[in-house]
């Protein structure tokens, strides 16, 4: 496909079964219907590649002779998804002769030079740009949203025979670049959209909540957590007692499973979820990893009848996840959260479209000035949410053919 085009592909949280999913239990993760990463790619007049990630502060350019001494990985795809260390190496030269040396630049870098090399090694004068609506580094995959985009959108430039289990593929292989050993359920989550069910060993069931979307508001509360940590102390609870911790993650397994159970039914039980995310917070409590800026928010929205909260993802303060079952006093609890706590709200639908495409056919002269301008802006930080979602966001309302 020729440039101009866009890809873009979503968020996610964690419904049920955070920490218990490490010892092999099962979890529920749900694609996040507004908080997307949206990537458009637009031909240039140099001879070169280049990367704008506003969000992250990352603007580079490569030129393409550069760019050629690096070999292309040997093996393909569809043989095998391990990292070519010989290539890697030489990418991971090339990026410390850029000078990017912050972890999250070099990472990203990483990501989107390892994909070029793999689909489109002979591919030059493109700009991609990247804007996300998610909170990165928030436990929300916002890094698996960026590889499914990257991945969708190279796959595309190499004219391949595109479908979403080859872009998930690929994906994976971008996550492996930025975190090593990932589980791989965000990528898949983020490529099919919807939620799925899913156990360490086994195969992903996904879960259509097309039907049946869940109102939710999301808080960030801003608060520094170590993912590794949190992991780690859990650890050493399960093997300091064992008979004590063992039966908390089991019945975290008999939630999720539950959980989509009701979820897949015709008309499911909304109370019986609601009573599940209490629960499951409750025992993640007795795990430890919750946080005094949780518990506000837990308390805050059972006094203004809300619905219950829950932490998502590590804990330790990220996110936590509002089942909204009564709307009356919502504003007032997103009011409190930002103005007396100064935490991000983001009110939204659990379980919308995967990733998406809007083809170069399907962008007239008009469509395509917008998008200069709102992209070019926010290389200057000069967008926000609401003006990203008002042209871009896909949906009932959409102002762009998305795919």
């Amino acid at each position: 496909m020729q440039p101009p085009f866009l890809t873009s592909a979503p968020a996610k949280v964690i419904l049920f079964g955070e920490h218990s999913a490490v010892y092999g239990k099962h979890a529920i993760a749900a694609s996040i219907h507004s908080l997307r990463t949206y990537l458009y790619v637009t031909p240039t007049a140099d001879n070169a590649i280049t990367l704008n990630f506003p969000d992250i502060k990352l603007y580079y350019t490569w030129e393409s002779n550069s760019l050629s001494k690096i070999p292309s990985p040997s093996a393909s795809i569809e043989i095998n998804d391990t990292i070519d260390q010989q290539v890697a190496e030489q990418i991971q030269n090339l990026i410390k002769e850029s000078n990017i040396v912050d972890p999250l630049h070099a990472n990203a870098a990483f990501c989107f030079l390892y994909l070029y090399k793999c689909l489109i090694p002979n591919t030059s004068s493109l700009k991609f740009t990247m804007v996300s609506t998610s909170p990165i580094g928030a436990g929300l995959g916002s890094s698996a949203a960026v590889s499914v985009a990257l991945s969708y959108a190279m796959l595309q430039l190499a004219n391949q025979q595109t479908n979403k289990d080859l872009i998930n593929k690929w994906a994976f292989v971008g996550e492996k670049c930025i975190h090593g050993n990932p589980s791989g359920v965000d990528n898949l989550v983020s490529t099919h959209g919807g939620a799925i069910l899913y156990k360490k060993g086994t195969e992903a069931k996904l879960l259509d909540l097309s039907n049946n979307p869940l109102e939710i508001l999301l808080t960030y509360t801003k608060v520094p957590r170590s993912t590794k940590t949190l992991v780690s102390n859990v650890r050493q609870l399960y093997e300091i007692y064992p008979d004590i911790i063992t039966p908390v993650l089991d019945s975290m397994d008999s939630i999720a499973c539950k959980a989509s159970h009701i979820l897949t039914q015709n008309e499911p039980d909304f109370q019986s979820i609601a009573s599940l995310v209490d629960i499951n917070q409750g025992l993640l409590q007795s795990l430890g990893v919750s946080h005094e800026t949780i518990a506000k928010i837990c308390l805050l929205s059972e006094q203004l009848h809300i619905g219950p909260t829950k932490l998502t993802g590590a804990g330790g303060g990220g996110c936590t996840l509002t089942l909204i079952q009564d709307s009356t006093n919502v504003q007032k609890f997103k009011e409190t959260l930002t103005d007396t706590y100064g935490f991000d709200t983001i009110e939204t639908q659990l379980g919308g479209d995967g990733c998406l495409l809007v083809p170069n056919d399907d962008l007239n002269g008009d469509v395509i000035k917008q998008l200069d301008k709102l992209f070019e802006e926010s290389e200057s930080n000069k967008v926000n949410k609401d003006i990203i979602d008002s042209l871009l966001l896909p949906g009932p309302n959409q102002k762009l053919p998305w795919k």
